[in-house]
């Protein structure tokens, strides 16, 4: 359940709004998928794989996978879009979130079904809409104008924003042949190694951040060879732009879009972690969701993974967790000496 980018100044009146809202949220058009636009103190936005039609286990995972958020954060009102050409399901769908909704004492604003170009009621019938549905524009709605004068891209699908990531053959390559050098180098570390490393890791990425530059091939390898050290990774993440900072924490998240696309699936799973802690941090959901996707692919055990999957799960507001604070609380050695040398999990 990704947790939407930094939700825009719009003010929504109509049901062509709410779904002229959603792309410009989340960053993509959505098919096949629930949304949740959530409004007031407290509020988030959701995006969600529909279940099957007859899987009425799925839908109750997903109901109690959306409400427990709305819950934590005391949402006053919300509106239901489901993206969809199957009536009977979205039915089904919005009907048991409706009911939870309800219980949770929130104010649905609105329950709307969508598909091609045209929307409908999510459940029964509604005076002034045909059967065959209401026709709307999204590309074509204030909403879109507005975020693109914004400078925030709207993307066709998740499909295309998942390609966002897919990696450069070539970078990638020429990174992994330099990166097996380094590693090598790296397995007769001494023991100051990590100390010094975390301190050119923290230097280079920061200087990269600022200038909006992508390392070249070397300092690229030997900083992915180094993010497998729970010291370097650690050190990198805690200089994460905070979420207030918000152009910085964006350009944060383009650096590590380009460190992943460039990286060899050995040393993947570090860099896309500290992506998808990136992204979340600059308010783009889907993008982390992603970023986790390919950070699984290469290491399903990988730790900083998790802990975004429940950033993003638990609907956290960016700016609310401090990686720093975090570390220095929880592991009082997280930004010193790695003794283990074990690969950062």
């Amino acid at each position: 359940m990704p947790r939407a980018r930094e939700t825009p100044s719009l003010t929504v009146r109509t049901p062509e709004d709410l779904l002229a809202l959603a792309p410009v949220v989340l960053g993509f058009t959505p098919t096949d998928s629930l949304v949740l636009l959530t409004f007031g103190p407290g509020s988030f936005h959701a995006r969600a794989d529909l279940p099957a039609r007859g899987d009425p286990q799925g839908v109750d995972d997903l109901v109690t996978m959306l409400l427990d958020p709305v819950r934590h954060h005391g949402v006053s009102r919300a509106a239901v879009l489901l993206f969809t050409s199957d009536a009977t399901l979205a039915r089904s769908v919005a009907g048991a979130l409706g009911r939870g909704l309800s219980r949770a004492r929130v104010d649905v604003l609105d329950s709307l079904r969508a598909h091609q170009g045209w929307w409908w009621p999510a459940r029964g019938r509604r005076p002034g809409v045909p059967e065959w549905g209401v026709p709307y524009d999204a590309a074509a709605h204030p909403f879109a104008a507005q975020a693109v004068v914004d400078g925030r891209v709207t993307l066709p699908s998740r499909e295309a924003l998942v390609d966002t990531l897919k990696p450069v053959a070539a970078a990638v390559d020429e990174v992994g042949a330099l990166a097996s050098v380094a590693a090598a180098a790296a397995a007769a570390r001494e023991p100051a190694w990590a100390s010094a490393e975390r301190r050119w890791a923290v230097a280079l990425v920061r200087d990269h951040v600022r200038d909006r530059t992508v390392p070249e091939p070397a300092a690229l390898a030997r900083l992915v060879v180094g993010l497998g050290s729970f010291a370097v990774r650690d050190a990198v993440w805690a200089t994460t732009p905070p979420a207030q900072a918000a152009e910085a924490a964006r350009d944060a998240a383009d650096l590590w879009t380009e460190v992943v696309r460039r990286c060899p699936r050995r040393w993947r799973a570090p860099a896309a972690a500290l992506l998808a802690y990136a992204a979340w941090n600059s308010g783009n959901g889907a993008l982390a969701w992603c970023a986790i996707d390919v950070a699984d692919e290469a290491d399903p055990t990988h730790t900083l993974t998790g802990l975004v999957a429940h950033l993003l799960t638990a609907a956290i507001r960016p700016g609310s967790f401090d990686p720093a604070e975090a570390l220095s609380a929880s592991v009082p050695d997280a930004l010193g000496e790695d003794p283990r040398g074990a690969s950062a999990g």
